[in-house]
């Protein structure tokens, strides 16, 4: 692996880890809830980790999506509970995609992380390998949000 992508790699399975871990405990129903009329749910932070997963595998030239993406999207509307894939098929899409991802990124040379970024992120250099940086910044703060819903919720913490 490029050794400018060992980091990463290591924090996404990190990620992966303690994403899994924060889920543990909850029925699908728990799983739906939101602390206030304006915050999201365990499930749609989770959704949207793995939808980020996926814009994160086109950058680095995989040609995937997920069909049941769409709701996790920033900025996308809260939806009533049963208009969101199950949790068990959010797993598997977060299992695909993190297979796949785990595959690629030990095949990107120092060209690929140079190329141009294609999508709009809060970063002066607009390469793949800012974006890849920023991606992973972006997911650690979803984990953390799921633990401290996980504490509020009443489940044990998260690590430690």
């Amino acid at each position: 692996m490029n050794p400018k992508l060992a980091p990463f790699a290591h924090t996404m399975e990190i990620a992966r880890v303690l994403t899994d871990r924060s889920l543990e405990g909850f029925s699908e129903t728990e799983i739906h809830i939101r602390i206030n009329d304006i915050s999201n749910s365990m499930l749609w932070i989770f959704g949207h980790i793995v939808q980020t997963r996926y814009l994160l595998a086109r950058q680095i030239g995989l040609d995937m999506s997920w069909s049941d993406g769409a709701p996790f999207d920033r900025g996308a509307d809260i939806l009533p509970v049963d208009q969101y894939p199950d949790l068990v098929e959010i797993m598997l899409a977060w299992d695909n995609i993190s297979e796949a991802i785990n595959k690629r990124l030990p095949e990107l040379t120092d060209d690929d992380l140079a190329a141009e970024l294609g999508f709009p992120l809060p970063v002066e250099e607009k390469t793949i390998l800012t974006g890849i940086s920023f991606l992973v910044w972006h997911e650690s703060y979803h984990v953390g949000q799921l633990a401290y819903i996980r504490r509020l919720l009443g489940q044990d913490q998260l690590v430690g």
